[in-house]
């Protein structure tokens, strides 16, 4: 929150001290004098009016395919999680269950402490979501087929622990390309 207030008192020192310079301006060289010049600096807003507009396009551009691309990497994320309940049921009586209770805490952990804290720290793992996961490979671990259909399931499972572990990893670690300072100025 203080960071918006900063940059809301930024924006608004920037428009007292531009609207300042105007009046100093106006007052110094005189208004008849700048009626003769309103032609030619007509076409020169113009041109910074469409700079300035084609500079907005892209950088609105650039956050939607940020958001796009973070949407892409939970909804990654909870496929895998998704076929790991659906593969637990493999095994009724042999995991399965504690399986399918790991899993939902998991995702209980990184929707009550990962996202919210990642709003404030970038980057960062909670050590609650971190731990489920570990649990989530312990129990997949411990898992002991008994016939070929299980055994199928088991590594399939498997994979999608991979999967999973790549997803959590992505979205959790890699930035997503961020706005260049060059684009901010202007």
């Amino acid at each position: 929150m203080s960071y918006i207030l900063q940059v809301a008192a930024f924006i608004l020192f920037i428009s007292i001290v531009a609207v300042c310079l105007m009046l100093f301006w106006r007052r110094r060289i005189g208004i008849h004098q700048l009626q003769m010049n309103h032609a030619v600096s007509g076409v020169i807003y113009a041109v910074v009016g469409t700079i300035f507009a084609v500079t907005v396009a892209l950088i609105v551009d650039t956050v939607y395919d940020e958001y796009l691309l973070a949407e892409k990497r939970v909804v990654h994320e909870a496929f895998q999680l998704t076929n790991l309940y659906e593969l637990a049921d493999w095994y009724p009586d042999n995991g399965g269950p504690a399986l399918k209770q790991t899993l939902s805490l998991y995702v209980r952990a990184v929707v009550e402490t990962e996202w919210p804290q990642s709003r404030s720290v970038m980057n960062q793992a909670s050590p609650e979501a971190t731990q489920a996961f570990h649990n989530i490979a312990g129990c997949i671990r411990s898992i002991q087929p008994k016939d070929f259909q299980q055994q199928t399931a088991y590594s399939e499972m498997v994979q999608k622990l991979s999967s999973l572990n790549e997803a959590r990893y992505s979205r959790l670690y890699i930035r997503p390309p961020s706005i260049p300072p060059a684009m901010w100025l202007l």
